[in-house]
C-alpha cells in the first residue's frame, strides 16, 4: 500500500462502496460529464466524432468518442466531475461520456490509445493517477462531494506523496493487491468539491486556432503572442500606471514583471485572470487602508479557489487579515500590500479553517510575521500557497 498522507485502507467499509454506481443514487448529475480544453502550448490531433457540421465547432469543448493526440508541446483539459488531464507530446486517449440511466449514474471513461510508453497524467480531486499503455479508468459522481474511480483496464497507479487538500479522503473499496499499482476492478471513493461543474477557465478562443482534416478530425494549434505583441502590451500597462502613487505604481510593476501583460488595464484598476496560483490578480490605483497592520494601504487583491463552511467562513472574515469569501464562485481574495502578505493572510485563513491555528493565535502570527518581513526575513508562509486549492 503506498505511503500516500491522503491513502485510507477502509476495508470495513467494503459493503458500503461495493460498486460505483452505489454512490450515485441521490443528487447526482442530470447530464453527462463534459470534458473541455483549458490550456495547449503545441499542437493537438482531435478525431473520432462524426456529429459536427464543422469540425472542432464546439471547442473548447471535447466531444465524447474523441481522440486526443498530443503531437507538439502539452495541453490539459477539465471534466464537470473534478478530473484534470494533463498530456504532453507522445500521449494520445480517448474520452468517452455517458449520460445517466435509471439507477445507473453518469460516467466518464478515459482511456490510453498510444503506441508510445509515455504514461498519462490524471488529477481527480486531490489525488494524481498515473495511466499507462492501453490504461482505461471510469469515474463516476454522486454530486456531493464524492467521486467512483474504477480501474477499467491496463496499469493504472496511484501517485503517492502528492499533497491533498485539508479534509479530503481517498477510500478503496477494493485493492487486490499492495504497491501503488491499480488493478482492473479496484475502486477508489474520492472526495472533491461537492458540486459538479468546472473549476477552471477553458482555454479562451483567441489561444488557438482549428484546422480542419476530415469531417471527423481536425488540429488544434496554439496562438502564441508574438514578443512584439506581449511588449506592447506590457509597454502600454507600465504607461497606465505611470501616475499612480507610489506605493500601487511599485506593486504594479512588479505584478507586469512577474506575471507579464494584464490581461485588462483600465485607468484606476490592472487585472490579469488565471495567473497561478491565483484566480484573479487585480492592482488598484487607490487602495484602502489597512485594518492590521494599520498604516499600511491595501492596493493588491488577489484571489483563489476555495471551499469552506459557513462556520469557517466567518471565522475568516472575522481575523482582520483583509480577507473575503465569495461563497457562491468559491472563491477566497485577500487585499495586502504586497503579494507575500497575501500569501500570509490566506495560509493562516486556511489554518483557521481547518483548525491548525485558532483566531488568535492566527492573528498573533500574522503580526509577528508581517514584522519580520519588513525587516527583510523570510517565511515559508510569505512565499506561497500552503495549501491545495482547486
Amino acid at each position: 500500500m503506498p505511503s500516500h498522507r491522503a491513502l485510507v485502507s477502509a476495508f470495513a467499509f467494503l459493503a458500503a462502496f461495493a460498486s460505483a454506481p452505489s454512490i450515485a443514487e441521490e443528487g447526482r448529475a442530470a447530464t453527462a460529464p463534459r470534458v473541455r480544453l483549458i490550456h495547449a502550448t503545441g499542437e493537438l490531433e482531435v478525431g473520432g466524432d462524426r456529429s459536427q457540421d464543422v469540425p472542432g465547432q464546439n471547442l473548447p469543448m471535447i466531444p465524447s468518442g474523441s481522440i486526443i493526440r498530443v503531437l507538439s508541446g502539452e495541453a490539459a483539459f477539465e471534466s464537470d466531475y473534478h478530473l484534470t488531464i494533463r498530456a504532453r507530446k507522445g500521449n494520445a486517449f480517448i474520452v468517452n461520456s455517458y449520460a445517466p440511466k435509471g439507477k445507473r449514474a453518469g460516467s466518464l471513461r478515459i482511456g490510453t490509445v498510444s503506441d508510445e510508453a509515455s504514461p498519462l497524467d490524471v488529477r481527480i480531486g486531490s489525488h494524481k493517477f498515473i495511466m499507462g499503455k492501453d490504461a482505461a479508468i471510469t469515474i463516476a459522481s454522486s454530486g456531493k462531494g464524492q467521486v467512483s474511480v474504477e480501474v477499467a483496464g491496463g496499469y493504472v497507479e496511484l501517485v503517492s506523496g502528492d499533497p491533498m487538500s485539508r479534509g479530503a479522503s481517498i477510500i478503496f473499496s477494493t485493492w487486490s493487491r499492495g504497491g501503488s499499482g491499480l488493478d482492473p476492478g479496484d475502486i477508489a471513493i474520492i472526495q472533491v468539491p461537492p458540486a459538479i461543474g468546472f473549476l477552471r477557465q477553458a482555454a479562451p478562443a483567441r489561444s488557438y486556432r482549428i484546422i480542419p482534416e476530415t469531417a471527423a478530425a481536425f488540429r488544434i494549434r496554439a496562438v502564441k503572442r508574438t514578443g512584439t505583441d506581449t511588449a506592447r502590451r506590457e509597454e502600454r500597462a507600465r504607461k497606465a500606471v505611470a501616475g499612480w502613487p507610489a506605493a500601487s505604481r511599485t506593486v504594479a510593476r512588479m505584478m507586469i514583471e512577474k506575471y507579464g501583460s494584464p490581461n485588462s488595464i483600465e485607468n484606476d484598476v490592472i487585472s490579469w485572470e488565471g495567473n497561478e496560483p491565483w484566480k484573479k490578480t487585480s492592482v488598484y490605483r487607490a487602495g484602502k487602508p489597512s485594518g492590521m497592520p494599520p498604516g499600511r494601504v491595501n492596493v493588491l487583491l488577489q484571489s483563489v479557489r476555495y471551499q469552506v463552511s459557513p462556520e469557517a467562513a466567518r471565522a475568516i472574515e472575522n481575523l482582520g487579515m483583509n480577507l473575503s469569501i465569495d461563497a457562491s464562485q468559491r472563491l477566497l481574495s485577500a487585499a495586502g500590500e504586497s503579494e507575500d502578505i497575501n500569501f500570509l493572510a490566506l495560509n493562516l485563513a486556511d489554518e483557521v479553517a481547518t483548525g491548525a491555528k485558532t483566531p488568535q493565535e492566527a492573528r498573533e502570527f500574522y503580526v509577528r510575521t508581517t514584522a519580520l518581513s519588513l525587516e527583510g526575513k523570510s517565511s515559508p508562509y510569505l512565499s506561497g500557497l500552503l495549501f491545495e486549492h482547486f
